[in-house]
């Protein structure tokens, strides 16, 4: 926690990691809302599950490439623009009058996408917060952000949930 507190650099981007991670359990949270208004809703929220899972047995590849990239910096940069660029598509397609399943569709690849290069991202950022902190602090930095990443993940899956009971009644 010290840490924290002491570099402003890991400060800033621990603090960008808290945002993202409450961000996506927000988007999670309303996208299973929407989808589960649908007709057949089981089939669209298996949908987003996949979409979601499917990811995550990408690590080992997304630490791989990860390790053999140069520019790690610029393609933490990259992969976030590409994903807010996604994101970004994406609440321009609830916009439109596009069928309910072309867009639950368009989202689900749309996330898959975003949570694959994400995966990638992940795996480009420890080498940068040895850097930021060093060998002898990064222990200390890295077990703090990864616990106030799941509290804030928990706090915001309990703030959207109630959110949408509240909104929904």
């Amino acid at each position: 926690m010290k840490v924290f507190f002491k570099n402003s650099n890991f400060r800033l981007f621990a603090t960008g990691s808290f945002l993202s991670s409450a961000g996506d359990v927000l988007f999670y949270l309303a996208f299973m809302t929407y989808a589960s208004n649908l007709k057949n809703y089981s089939l669209a929220i298996s949908l987003i599950a996949i979409s979601e899972a499917i990811p995550k047995f990408f690590t080992l590849f997304g630490g791989y490439l990860a390790d053999k990239t140069r520019d790690k910096f610029k393609s933490i940069f990259n992969l976030a623009l590409v994903r807010c660029i996604l994101y970004t598509i994406v609440g321009l397609l609830l916009t439109t009058k596009m069928s309910d399943w072309n867009l639950v569709m368009c989202i689900a690849l749309a996330n898959f996408i975003s949570d694959t290069f994400g995966t990638y991202s992940s795996g480009l950022v420890t080498p940068l917060i040895v850097a930021i902190l060093g060998k002898e602090n990064y222990a200390e930095g890295s077990g703090f952000a990864n616990g106030m990443s799941q509290t804030i993940s928990m706090l915001a899956r309990f703030a959207g949930a109630s959110m949408l009971l509240f909104m929904l009644h």
